[in-house]
C-alpha cells in the first residue's frame, strides 16, 4: 500500500482540504471504509482499470461513509496520475460507485482541471416560493424555474440550483442593506438542506 498526501483548494501553503491517495491496495470496501474512518479524512483509492482508454477507478470514502464523488480528492488523484504519466495529455477516470467517467487535464500553473460527466438526477417537488421564503425576499421573481442537475454528488446537484439562482443573493447584498452577509449565508444553508432530503445518497 502507497499513501500519498495531499491539501486541495488552499489559499496558501499547507492549507486546503486534506486528502489521502492510495495506489497498490486491493482491500475490501469494508477495510476502506474503516482505514478512513480511523484516518479521520478524505480517502481516495487509485485502482487499475481493465479499460485501455481509462488510466484508473477511482473509489471514494469519507469517514463516515462511501461517496461517489469528491471533487477535491479528484484534484488529488490527478496530480498523483500527472506525476506517473506526464502532464500533456488528458487522462480519463472511471468512479467505483456510479461508474461515471472523469477527465483530468494539467493546468498551466501546475493545477488540475476536471472535465465531469452530467449525470441524470431527481427533481425534488418544490414549494412555491421557496426561494423569496428563504431569501425573506418576497418581491423577487426567478428568472427560470429551479431544477437540478447533479455531476456525480448530492453536493453538486444542489450546487447547480444555487449557481442558476445566485444572482438573488447579489440582488440580496445590494437592495436590502439591512440584510447582513451572514443572513444570506443562513439561507444558502437552509436551501442546501431543502435539497438534499429529496436527493438519493450513496447509501441509499
Amino acid at each position: 500500500m502507497q499513501i500519498h498526501t495531499f491539501r486541495c483548494f488552499g489559499e496558501y501553503a499547507g492549507g486546503g482540504n486534506p486528502a489521502l491517495v492510495i495506489e497498490d491496495d486491493r482491500s475490501s470496501t469494508e477495510a476502506r471504509q474503516a482505514f478512513a474512518r480511523q484516518q479521520n479524512v478524505t480517502c481516495v483509492w487509485i485502482d487499475p482499470s481493465d479499460k485501455p482508454d481509462l488510466a484508473a477507478v477511482v473509489d471514494y470514502f469519507y469517514p463516515h461513509m462511501r461517496s461517489p464523488l469528491c471533487l477535491h480528492a479528484t484534484l488529488a488523484v490527478g496530480q498523483q496520475l500527472f506525476s506517473r504519466h506526464g502532464r500533456k495529455q488528458e487522462l480519463a477516470v472511471m468512479t467505483a460507485v456510479r461508474r461515471q467517467r472523469l477527465g483530468l487535464a494539467a493546468g498551466d500553473k501546475g493545477d488540475v482541471l476536471v472535465r465531469l460527466q452530467v449525470q441524470d438526477a431527481p427533481q425534488p417537488d418544490l414549494s412555491h416560493g421557496l426561494i423569496q421564503h428563504l431569501l425573506a425576499a418576497p418581491a423577487l421573481a426567478p428568472l427560470t424555474r429551479a431544477r437540478v442537475v447533479s455531476v456525480g454528488s448530492p453536493v453538486g446537484a444542489a450546487l447547480k440550483f444555487l449557481f442558476d439562482h445566485v444572482h438573488i443573493a447579489h440582488i440580496m447584498l445590494h437592495r436590502h442593506r439591512r440584510k447582513s452577509a451572514q443572513q444570506i449565508g443562513h439561507a444558502t444553508k437552509a436551501l442546501f438542506t431543502e435539497f438534499e432530503s429529496g436527493i438519493p445518497h450513496a447509501d441509499q
